[in-house]
């Protein structure tokens, strides 16, 4: 499963995810500075946020994160299964 984290340098910054690599954006969050964005995904498609918690599924290896002004990334991957 892929986690995703990003934080800010500056206000007003949108962060964009295309967590599948197909170059629609999926996900889209405006961060000030020093806010972070944690991204949990979810389990199943749609998904549902109050029961797929740390269960994500839709982040791909080809995902991309781009952003209107510099922010910091990081993706993880968490296995065990």
């Amino acid at each position: 499963m892929f986690h995703f984290l990003s934080w800010a340098a500056y206000d007003s910054t949108e962060v964009f995810l295309d967590y599948d690599g197909d170059g629609i954006i999926d996900e889209t969050k405006i961060l000030n500075e020093g806010e972070v964005w944690f991204y949990d995904g979810t389990a199943a498609s749609p998904g549902n946020a109050n029961t797929d918690v740390n269960k994500s599924n839709d982040i791909k290896a080809t995902a991309t994160i781009t952003a209107t002004e510099p922010v910091g990334g990081w993706m993880w991957c968490l296995g065990g299964y």
